[in-house]
């Protein structure tokens, strides 16, 4: 089981260092010298371009309500579980989240350490960082989803995840960077500019950009000037 040694924060990062190695678990707490917050994070299939909002991996639903085929004991630390129509390929889910969302076990959340290359519709074997502390049996469910921070994209217009910071820097395909989440950082805007003081949305218009508040979409933070189109403008990011 993981056991917390601390607050998992790295001080006085350098945060325009890109790297093609990982040094960090992905989403660990950054800050620097002037106490804003970043992220640690892998860019996926495209670049990331500075001054982008970013999102997390595009969520595909065959992943979800996976049903458990065969019955994991209390302080078991694997599940067998059912794929979907869709398989699972080398890494793609380590670091992310295992979730029971159907009783038995129903609320159980688990920190996927390793798993097998699994065919669509086979059985896939999760190793989970967490003991199993309520049994599950064939009729338990669970969802799975990667870590936000593995493989971030340029924010879409249309949401297939949760925004996750700003690129600070013109990190290359699969490259490992950080990412700001808290503080005065510069975002594009669209043509929906919002005045200083009001509340950001990502926007629905252009890729890679923050607008005014979107009724239903996240507030992501606030404007620190009023905004002018297909600039990059102070944005004070109020990010996870």
């Amino acid at each position: 089981m993981a056991k917390l040694t601390g607050l998992p924060a790295i001080y006085g990062i350098d945060p325009m260092d890109t790297k093609t190695t990982q040094d960090h678990g992905l989403g660990i707490i950054g800050y620097d010298g002037h106490g804003r917050r970043y992220r640690y994070a892998q860019a996926g299939a495209v670049a990331l371009v500075k001054g982008n909002l970013l999102q997390a991996p595009a969520r595909d639903t065959a992943y979800t309500d996976m049903a458990v085929q065969a019955a994991a004991a209390l302080d078991a630390e694997t599940m067998e579980v059912t794929l979907g129509s869709v398989a699972t390929t080398a890494n793609q889910f380590v670091e992310g989240t295992l979730v029971v969302g159907v009783t038995p076990g129903i609320g159980q959340n688990f920190i996927v350490k390793s798993h097998d290359v699994t065919a669509a519709s086979g059985v896939c074997t999760f190793n989970i960082e967490e003991r199993i502390l309520t049994a599950l049996t064939t009729s338990s469910k669970v969802t799975v989803t990667k870590n936000p921070y593995d493989g971030v994209i340029v924010s879409p217009t249309t949401r297939t995840g949760i925004t996750v910071g700003v690129a600070l820097t013109a990190a290359a395909i699969d490259a490992f960077c950080w990412i700001g989440v808290e503080g005065q950082f510069g975002v594009l805007s669209d043509v929906t500019v919002a005045a200083v003081g009001e509340s950001l949305s990502p926007s629905t218009t252009t890729a890679g950009c923050v607008t005014k508040q979107v009724t239903l979409l996240e507030s992501i933070g606030t404007a620190g000037i009023l905004g002018v189109t297909a600039e990059v403008q102070p944005c004070f990011l109020k990010l996870p």
